[in-house]
């Protein structure tokens, strides 16, 4: 598959498509019902599209139950293989664009098909009881030291409390654990044990 920008507000997509089966022994009547062209939506649109059968057979497009393009068609002569390939443009809405480099990502990543192209990332689901939160020793002026996303060690200072009226360093926030930095608080104001931080856990035992 290749993926190429199209005047700035839409992608067009260059989608090639190919399956094949031998047979142990000749057959003839061979009927067959295949997806391979994309389905259209509202925010894609085939432009144009080949379809080549082997053997030369009679075939039409047919919609399915969702919409989606059926190519259908039979082989009346003896053949002992058959293959399909399909080969076409598909223009994908803008809105969609980051839907798509999404799939092409994954579809990259598993070696289904070469897409140049930001390898993004692994996401994970992180439960609430994996989480530390660090709460703030006192009111004051909040002044944090690391950011969302950033590794922390145990013992670690975090942030500090100043004294609104001394700009003294009234209490220190320290890391009760090492992960990363889920959540830092942002307001330059904050109460006694207002949540400062959210860290995720390095080293999680499960104990249910």
């Amino acid at each position: 598959m290749q993926y190429r920008q199209h005047r700035g507000t839409s992608t067009e997509l260059e989608f090639h498509f190919h399956t094949g089966v031998e047979f142990s022994a000749p057959v003839s009547g061979h009927t067959f019902a295949l997806h391979c062209l994309p389905v259209e939506d509202d925010a894609k649109k085939l432009q144009s599209y080949t379809v080549r059968i082997e053997p030369a057979a009679e075939y039409g497009l047919h919609r399915d139950g969702f919409g989606g393009w059926l190519v259908c068609g039979s082989c009346r002569e003896p053949h002992t293989g058959f293959c399909c390939d399909s080969h076409g443009i598909v223009r994908v809405d803008g809105r969609a664009q980051e839907a798509v480099a999404a799939v092409l990502r994954y579809l990259s990543r598993v070696g289904l098909l070469r897409y140049n192209c930001h390898s993004g990332y692994l996401s994970s689901v992180v439960q609430e009881s994996e989480m530390a939160n660090v709460l703030t020793p006192a009111g004051g002026i909040f002044r944090r030291f690391v950011e969302p996303g950033q590794e922390v060690e145990y013992g670690q200072k975090l942030g500090v409390i100043l004294d609104p009226f001394t700009a003294e360093v009234e209490a220190e926030i320290l890391c009760p654990t090492s992960g990363v930095v889920f959540f830092a608080l942002k307001k330059p104001l904050t109460t006694e044990h207002e949540v400062a931080f959210k860290v995720i856990r390095r080293l999680f035992v499960n104990r249910s």
